[in-house]
């Protein structure tokens, strides 16, 4: 039960839960939400060449803004210009 928590609070890491990790299981949060980028940089790209449905594309919206909003986890290196423009469009929810 603890375990699963715990997996829980790495996999979904909103703000408080990421505070509360281990030092290694923030490694594997910050590991998960860069595979998570990768992905959302790709599904973008394909977007842009018309490879994705609209349809597709809003539920992609929605868990790209959802990964956008996990402040602490953002990534620190520059996406691709394109996806880092669509990026900055999102609005801003974190004080920097």
């Amino acid at each position: 039960p603890l375990r699963r928590q715990r997996q829980m609070c790495i996999r979904d890491s909103s703000s408080t839960d990421f505070q509360n990790l281990e030092s290694q299981e923030k490694f594997v949060a910050r590991q998960m939400h860069t595979w998570m980028g990768i992905m959302f940089e790709n599904n973008f790209a394909q977007y842009q060449m018309g490879l994705l449905t609209d349809d597709y594309w809003k539920q992609q919206e929605e868990r790209i803004r959802s990964w956008w909003e996990k402040c602490e986890l953002r990534p620190l290196s520059q996406q691709v210009q394109s996806f880092q423009a669509y990026l900055d469009s999102l609005p801003q929810t974190c004080g920097e």
